[in-house]
């Protein structure tokens, strides 16, 4: 836009005469002034966006980092020593209290007892100390599962030891496990165990995320969140 030079008009750049004065227009009429841009002119853009351009910076996402075997070793250590030492105080308890019941049931047979009668009282004592021992490794099984299903799938994803080292168990998307999905890799591990000179829990130092047999089984990694 241009100004007429007589009355001050505001008039076209490439009309020859001014419509309010009749004044034909100077051919270097004075422009306008483009008005000040305001933070409303700029777009915004969006945050996070990439842009290409030789001086545009690079932002470069962190390889994600996962538990390996040594390290996962020393949790599962330390997981065995949270669940183990309540579980053998019980056991020691139990063996204790069952010996000296034994004792005691022994010791009441006469000096020379009939053999059918040592028969008789040692063949409850034997089937009682078998039971009780196979109800004790039930109970350990069924602590164990809980303990780790349960706190894989809780919100800290980790069991204590993991936590320990910034670990987490997540699916193969980098999701919570369910219950449901933590007991699968838990029972898992049976058939890890069963490989021979413990491969399936070495295959966590050399495969590509770090995952032992039972992990590839249930499809799930131990990553590393530091």
């Amino acid at each position: 836009m241009a100004f007429c030079t007589t009355c001050g008009s505001q008039i076209d750049q490439d009309t020859r005469f001014c419509h309010k004065c009749g004044q034909p227009v100077a051919s270097g009429a004075p422009v306008a002034p483009a008005p000040p841009a305001t933070p409303a002119t700029y777009a915004a853009q969006p945050t996070g966006t990439m842009y290409a351009g030789p001086s545009a910076p690079v932002y470069a996402r962190p390889p994600q980092q996962y538990g390996g075997f040594w390290i996962r070793f020393v949790a599962y250590f330390v997981d065995g020593l949270i669940i183990g030492i309540p579980l053998g105080i019980v056991l020691v308890v139990a063996i204790t209290v069952f010996g000296l019941g034994s004792f005691a049931t022994l010791s009441s047979l006469p000096n020379n007892p009939d053999p059918e009668q040592v028969r008789t009282q040692l063949i409850p004592i034997i089937f009682a100390a078998i039971g009780s021992y196979a109800i004790f490794i039930l109970g350990a099984i069924v602590v164990s599962w809980l303990y780790f299903a349960a706190l894989e799938s809780s919100e800290r994803q980790a069991t204590f030891g993991k936590a320990i080292f910034n670990m987490r168990v997540t699916d193969a998307n980098g999701n919570r496990l369910s219950f449901g999905h933590a007991s699968g890799r838990y029972f898992s591990k049976i058939i890890t165990g069963m490989v021979p000179l413990g491969i399936g829990y070495i295959m966590a130092g050399f495969t590509q995320k770090k995952q032992a047999l039972h992990d590839f089984i249930a499809g799930t990694v131990v990553i590393r969140t530091n």
